[in-house]
């Protein structure tokens, strides 16, 4: 499910930009933050996700690009900090989202902070 999306966003140049790629367990660590959060609504309960507000409001769970077996997925859960197994046949069965990404070579964009 994740990679026809990725795909969709590719062949559409969203944002003007067909590098769009799901971001590694590493990467999505990288933006667990437990001193911040954002307060997520489930039914009749609030959890808080521990990322920097400025992602706005947000899901729990992310998908990487990483593949377990043929039937899980990794996914990040910001609640907890931790990476799970999830189940890849989309959002029926898993509160993971997509949150896509591109690489950015180093130096990229340094012109414009000049």
């Amino acid at each position: 499910m994740g990679e026809d999306y990725i795909r969709d966003l590719n062949e559409k140049k969203f944002a003007g930009h067909d590098d769009w790629r799901m971001p590694s367990r590493k990467e999505l660590e990288s933006l667990f933050d437990e001193k911040k959060s954002i307060p997520w609504k489930y039914y009749w309960t609030t959890n808080q996700v521990h990322m920097d507000p400025i992602f706005g409001y947000t899901s729990c769970c992310f998908w990487s690009g990483e593949v377990k077996d043929e039937t899980y997925a990794w996914t990040f859960n910001f609640i907890r900090g931790k990476a799970y197994p999830s189940p890849r046949e989309g959002p029926g069965l898993s509160l993971s989202a997509i949150r896509p990404v591109r690489s950015m070579e180093p130096g990229a964009g340094q012109e414009a902070r000049r």
